[in-house]
């Protein structure tokens, strides 16, 4: 096969081009809660009959079905049930937005939308065979500042709450130190005075039950 010339691809690149802007790719980010638009709209349309949202990496693919503004629940994918509706239900003006609520990192991948003019199409949920009109990139992750917040408000809460208990538990061993250090104190005393037996008097002073001298009286 004879490699592309730079002459064949200035004139490819304007055709891939175009198609690019009538497929319309889109790069949409955002982050785990948040609400997002997957755009998808064909002024062309006049009348939508059938929308299909899917997701390339889903099985099976498709993320809901929309048929003369009525989804079934039954059309909706388990993993986007109930998170997922149309902008506008009418689907006036070829427009086919989804709406997608409080996303979260799984539901980062692409996402194509189909749609269907006219005729009829089976109650029942069927893979439109039609080419994408639009093709949407969604990538959802988490803000780096906002995990930085987050974990600066742990630390703060974990300081809050377990501060007042560190501070109650050293003050619960000094006192129990101190308490121990009087038992000390007062076992060392007793042990004194059992070794060396004395009395207090009323002023508290120590009396000493020393022998008595008798001096013998003059002229006896």
């Amino acid at each position: 096969m004879a490699p592309i010339t730079s002459r064949a691809f200035v004139l490819l690149f304007p055709c891939l081009w175009d198609f690019v802007l009538a497929v319309g790719m889109i790069k949409i980010t955002s982050e785990p809660g948040q609400t997002v638009m997957l755009p998808c709209q064909d002024h062309s349309y006049a009348h939508v009959s059938a929308v299909e949202w899917s997701k390339t990496d889903l099985w099976p693919k498709w993320v809901v079905f929309y048929m003369d503004q009525h989804p079934g629940a039954e059309n909706q994918h388990p993993l986007l049930k109930d998170r997922v509706e149309l902008k506008d239900k009418k689907m006036n003006d070829g427009d086919a937005s989804l709406i997608l609520k409080n996303v979260v990192v799984n539901d980062t991948g692409t996402y194509e939308c189909r749609v269907i003019q006219e005729g009829i199409v089976s109650l029942k949920r069927v893979s439109l065979d039609t080419e994408p009109i639009s093709i949407v990139t969604l990538n959802v992750q988490p803000d780096p500042d906002s995990d930085r917040e987050r974990l600066l408000l742990r630390i703060m809460l974990f300081i809050v709450v377990c501060c007042p208990y560190f501070i109650s538990t050293l003050q619960l061993v000094s006192l129990c130190r101190k308490r121990n250090a009087g038992n000390s104190s007062v076992s060392v005393m007793t042990s004194s005075l059992d070794q060396h037996p004395e009395s207090l008097n009323e002023q508290g002073d120590v009396i000493t039950d020393s022998p008595t001298e008798h001096h013998p009286h003059d002229g006896v």
